[in-house]
C-alpha cells in the first residue's frame, strides 16, 4: 500500500470510528496535500472525542465509587454486596425480578452467560469504562 492508500484508508476509518459511517467523499481525485488536511483533522477531533469520553468515563466512576461509600454506610459488610445492593435494582428491572435470589448470583458465579449479561449491562449504563467493569466483575465473581 502507497502512502496515498494508506491516508485514504486512514481517513476512511477514523470517520468510521468518529461518525459511525466512512467518508466516501472521492479521495483518489484529491491531491496529498488535503489528504494529509483531513487526516490531520480527524486525528485531533478523535483525540478531542477520546479526551471527552475519558473525562464522562472518570466522573462516572467517581459517581459509582462514592454510591460504594454509601452502601458500606449503609451496612454492606464488603466490596462485593456493596456492588451487588447497587446494581441489583436495574437488573430486576431489566429481567422483571428474575436474579435477585441468590441461586441467579451463583449462576453469574458459575459462569451462566445470560446473568454475566444482565450484570454487564446493568454496569454499563452507568457510564463505566470496560477496564472498570472488568474489574468491577472480577470484584463480583470473587466475593459472590
Amino acid at each position: 500500500m502507497d502512502y496515498r492508500d494508506s491516508l485514504i484508508q486512514s481517513i476512511s476509518d477514523m470517520s468510521k470510528d468518529l461518525n459511525g459511517v466512512r467518508d466516501r467523499r472521492a479521495w483518489h481525485d484529491r491531491p496529498i496535500r488535503e489528504l494529509e488536511q483531513a487526516f490531520e483533522a480527524y486525528k485531533h477531533h478523535l483525540a478531542e472525542e477520546l479526551r471527552r469520553e475519558t473525562e464522562l468515563q472518570d466522573m462516572c466512576r467517581g459517581k459509582f465509587e462514592r454510591h460504594i461509600s454509601l452502601a458500606y454506610d449503609l451496612g454492606a459488610s464488603d466490596r462485593a454486596t456493596a456492588i451487588r445492593w447497587i446494581i441489583e435494582p436495574d437488573i430486576d428491572a431489566n429481567r422483571q425480578s428474575r436474579f435477585s435470589t441468590e441461586m441467579s448470583w451463583d449462576a453469574f458465579r458459575d459462569g451462566d452467560q445470560a446473568t454475566f449479561y444482565d450484570v454487564e449491562t446493568a454496569l454499563l449504563n452507568w457510564g463505566l469504562s470496560m477496564s472498570y467493569i472488568n474489574e468491577l466483575m472480577s470484584c463480583l465473581k470473587k466475593g459472590v
